[in-house]
């Protein structure tokens, strides 16, 4: 959120973080590998995890999911994708994946070891008690507007609208996802 934070790239994220230049970023867990991996003089035990800092937020949120493969509906090898998708799931295949991808601490299937660093095991066990979800995907119809609520940020970042201006669009095209659904557990 430095001077030139909506010109900076997720392209540069690791070279600036690496040199110093910016000193936090929002990122998954494996990022201090990620930089280590491709900066071997930065180690990944140099940084430090916190909660993101939005309004009085004390939780670490968690995602349930992991990386997610998809087979076109239309495709003329859905079969052949059934097997490599089979094969990807084989949990030799899954241990490889965390053992060989740096982004990857761990994945969510059993019986995998994870390669947590200390510190973020420290960090995980400081919160154990204090665990969420992510808001994008625990909250209905925040998900499809992500990229329309990126820009709401933006434009309150740069004045162009209030917060107040900001949670009203947020909350208006949810209503309007609710209605196209007929979401009868959506209240009026």
């Amino acid at each position: 959120m430095g001077e030139n934070a909506l010109s900076d790239t997720f392209a540069d994220r690791l070279k600036v973080m690496a040199s110093g230049e910016v000193a936090m970023t929002v990122m998954q867990t494996g990022f201090p590998q990620e930089v280590e991996n491709e900066y071997p003089d930065v180690k990944a035990d140099t940084f430090g995890f916190f909660v993101m800092p939005l309004a009085d937020n004390q939780l670490l949120n968690l995602n349930p999911a992991g990386p997610t493969h998809f087979i076109y509906s239309g495709s003329q090898h859905i079969d052949e994708a059934k097997q490599y998708f089979n094969f990807l799931t084989q949990p030799e295949n899954l241990q490889y994946t965390i053992d060989n991808t740096p982004r990857f601490m761990t994945l969510p299937f059993p019986d995998l070891k994870g390669k947590f660093t200390p510190e973020l095991q420290a960090f995980f066990d400081a919160h154990k008690d204090k665990r969420g979800t992510v808001y994008q995907t625990a909250v209905s119809y925040v998900n499809p507007q992500w990229m329309d609520i990126g820009k709401d940020l933006v434009s309150m970042f740069t004045g162009a609208m209030t917060p107040e201006d900001g949670l009203k669009s947020i909350d208006q095209r949810r209503a309007e996802m609710a209605t196209t659904a007929k979401d009868s557990a959506w209240s009026k």
